[in-house]
């Protein structure tokens, strides 16, 4: 690697993708923040309850991480969760990044934790252990719980890396939105199906065992749709949810609201910043990421990292345990990190490796394209929501 002015986590690339020709921007003197009023305000913070998951996707690459695997402790979680509401960091917080957060023995009495400081509390699941868990969730009574069912096929079900079988894991799944749809919870369900036909952006040394694009993701989403109609009373064709679902467009990140607190999520593959491949891979140098800063993860290990896609603790900028939260979002790593993408530059090589491509044209081009959905766009880092009229 060439120069080096800041001194970030000599973890910045641990990566299976090798990173070509990095360099880092020197740093710039930003005024620091107070509790009271820090100079990042993020859109939300997540916390990573569990590393552990009981399923191995082959479109996630928990399966390639090279940390150990652990639950995150209540006094972190409170801790850190303490400092969002007093600071006013940010609205809400997460459990997501990699895990199975309803494997975390703390993650009831963290959601009422959440709830009694005033944030809004997310839980993002794959839905295996929902059911038997579903009680407890009713009571904890979160945010929003999306589900990543991410395909309605036995066939792509392999693909996920588990002992369950589909039909127990999907039946339990529409069992379990049924018994949270009938009870005095106000949870909102987003049910996420995966649209594979973004993989063909992104370098992969191998395909998803998960492909399901065109008429035939339409079709899923479909079924899906009528079982959950079925399964909360609403007698509805399938014929008719077809043709309301051809008049929206399903290529594109999207939530589809199908009932009061229920929707349909479109979730695009994505490749977690290079992560599917071992190819070389050319820096971006220029371009602009709207999740840096504003995404922020806190592994569970307490490494606070700048985006919730950062999996492996490369762009970590302090740690929990030692540090508050403001302290390391307002430190000289971070300011240097938030200085270059106002000048779209991307200055740390973790970054530069997720924006980048297998050659210098395709680095250039995902730099500049985060340039013009982030900035000139104003592209909403939440997925555009749209009502199924039937």
């Amino acid at each position: 690697m060439a120069k080096t002015y800041l001194q970030f986590p000599q973890n910045a690339v641990a990566n299976s993708a090798t990173l070509k020709g990095a360099e880092l921007s020197p740093p710039h003197s930003f005024a620091a923040g107070s509790a009271s009023s820090p100079v990042v305000k993020a859109d939300q913070v997540y916390f990573e309850l569990s590393n552990l998951c009981n399923f191995k996707c082959d479109f996630c690459p928990l399966p390639g991480s090279k940390r150990a695997g652990q639950h995150m402790e209540l006094s972190l979680f409170q801790k850190g969760v303490d400092e969002i509401a007093e600071a006013k960091i940010a609205p809400g917080i997460g459990f997501h990044i990699l895990g199975e957060p309803l494997l975390s023995p703390i993650l009831v009495p963290a959601l009422k934790h959440a709830s009694s400081r005033g944030l809004r509390a997310d839980i993002t699941t794959n839905g295996s252990l929902l059911l038997r868990n579903v009680e407890k969730l009713i009571e904890a009574n979160p945010t929003k719980l999306a589900i990543s069912v991410q395909s309605s096929s036995e066939k792509d079900h392999k693909s996920r890396g588990t002992s369950i079988g589909f039909r127990a894991y999907y039946d339990g799944i529409i069992e379990a939105v049924r018994r949270i749809k009938q009870s005095s919870c106000t949870t909102e369900l987003r049910l996420s199906l995966m649209n594979t036909y973004t993989r063909k952006f992104f370098s992969l040394d191998r395909q998803p065992g998960i492909n399901q694009t065109g008429a035939e993701y339409a079709e899923r989403f479909a079924t899906t749709i009528h079982d959950v109609y079925s399964a909360i009373g609403r007698r509805t064709s399938l014929d008719q949810i077809r043709a309301a679902l051809r008049k929206i467009n399903l290529n594109e990140s999207k939530t589809v609201w199908i009932a009061d607190k229920i929707a349909m999520q479109v979730v695009l593959f994505g490749d977690w910043g290079n992560a599917f491949t071992t190819q070389e891979i050319y820096p971006a140098k220029v371009g602009y990421c709207g999740y840096a800063l504003n995404r922020v993860g806190v592994l569970s290990n307490g490494d606070v990292t700048l985006c919730c896609v950062d999996y492996d603790g490369g762009t970590t900028l302090g740690n929990l345990k030692t540090e508050s939260l403001v302290s390391i979002l307002t430190s000289e790593k971070a300011r240097a990190v938030r200085d270059g993408f106002r000048r779209f530059r991307v200055v740390h090589p973790y970054c530069q490796k997720c924006l980048g491509g297998r050659n210098r044209r395709m680095a250039l081009l995902k730099g500049l394209l985060g340039i013009y959905l982030f900035k000139l766009r104003r592209h909403p880092l939440q997925p555009k929501s749209t009502q199924l009229v039937l």
